[in-house]
């Protein structure tokens, strides 16, 4: 769609707010359209046919090409929300992009990433295998690698709560930190 890829064009050039406002604007367009069956709107959006009866109605073939358009745009949108540490909307816009199709593995690695940001390392993990499973193999190597990432991160996070727990306890039991005093 012309919409998207001048949502590209802002991408590219570094222009994320104005990306994902023209990204938006390709949800403006295909929600309006009659008989679409978007996972958004369960009921299929608008209802147009009080007005134009059956005479118009969307083809399963172009309500197929709204869904792909609608999630390439979703998984941009979320790109552009890591890149601005945005993680919350990266998640959320990940998880719309699964509605319309839940083997995509874009919208597996975002949700992933956006996951990461927020330090959701089991769901970040879950994400990024679903995503290596569906990965054509030029990207595996990177998964690979991101997985590694939150395997240490998480590590790290345990160690920091094992730590925490340990210093509790040892208030709790009145443990004393300088070691002995030497008697005089």
């Amino acid at each position: 769609s012309k919409v998207k890829d001048e949502g590209n064009l802002y991408f590219k050039a570094g222009k994320n707010k104005k990306a994902l406002l023209t990204y938006a604007k390709v949800f403006a367009f295909t929600k309006g359209i009659p008989g679409r069956n978007s996972p958004d709107t369960p009921d299929g959006g608008f209802d147009t046919s009080p007005y134009l009866g059956n005479a118009i109605k969307i083809s399963e073939e172009e309500d197929h090409k709204c869904n792909e358009l609608e999630l390439a745009t979703l998984t941009n949108m979320a790109t552009i929300c890591i890149k601005e540490n945005q993680a919350i909307k990266a998640i959320e816009y990940a998880e719309r992009a699964l509605l319309r199709h839940n083997d995509s593995f874009k919208a597996h690695l975002r949700l992933a990433q956006g996951r990461a940001l927020i330090h959701e390392w089991e769901s970040a993990r879950f994400s990024y295998l679903k995503a290596k499973q569906l990965a054509p193999k030029e990207h595996t190597a990177m998964i690979i690698n991101e997985l590694n990432r939150v395997k240490a991160h998480q590590k790290a996070d345990d160690a920091k709560e094992s730590d925490k727990q340990r210093k509790r306890l040892a208030g709790a039991f009145g443990s004393d930190s300088g070691g002995d005093e030497k008697e005089k």
